[in-house]
C-alpha cells in the first residue's frame, strides 16, 4: 500500500506536460506549444 502513487499529489502541471506531448506526437512541438522553447 505504501509503493503506491499518491495521485492527489501530482503535479497537475506534469499532467497538463504529459497530455500535451501525447497529443502533439512529439516533444518538440508540444514544447513549442506550451511555451518551453
Amino acid at each position: 500500500m505504501r509503493d503506491q502513487i499518491a495521485f492527489d499529489k501530482i503535479d497537475l502541471h506534469l499532467i497538463r506536460v504529459l497530455h500535451t506531448v501525447l497529443t502533439e506526437r512529439s516533444v518538440s512541438r508540444a514544447a513549442l506549444r506550451l511555451g518551453m522553447h
